[in-house]
């Protein structure tokens, strides 16, 4: 599990971990039927998959997703940001997840990006002294 880091990245650690136990939870069930899944005889594999486990395992998707974004709503730098969606990125295994973290995450980095690079763009249009220069972080180019 990568390292999260902020304020708050303890508690995101230990949401993913609650919901990788309640994955193994779901898996565990699955492996305790006590009949031949093999069998095709037996019809109560389909209920038990289908119905059963992959209903859970889409909620489990679903409540990651949620955690993947309410994560960004809690970064303040660029940074942090990109350094939360590497994290997420090599979390994600499952192809609803990995589309998610490349689409609507990747987005809210780029986002944030935008709002900064605007915020620059703001200061030196409004700049009142032309011929010096605005007041900058020596860090930024």
């Amino acid at each position: 599990m990568p390292k999260f880091g902020g304020t708050r990245g303890s508690e995101w650690t230990t949401s993913l971990n609650e919901l990788k136990t309640e994955f193994e939870r779901y898996l565990q069930k699955i492996k305790d039927l006590n009949y031949d899944i093999l069998d095709f005889k037996i019809t109560k594999w389909g209920d038990d998959y289908t119905q059963n486990f992959k209903e859970q395992v889409k909620s489990i998707e679903n409540i990651y997703n949620t955690i993947i974004m309410m994560t960004f709503k809690y970064v303040s730098t660029i940074e942090d940001a990109v350094e939360m969606l590497e994290n997420f990125h090599v979390l994600a295994k499952r192809t609803n997840v990995i589309n998610f973290v490349n689409d609507k995450a990747a987005a809210e980095v780029y986002n944030m990006f935008e709002a900064e690079i605007k915020e620059v763009e703001d200061i030196f249009d409004n700049f009142t002294h032309k011929n010096k220069r605005p007041p900058m972080p020596f860090s930024h180019p």
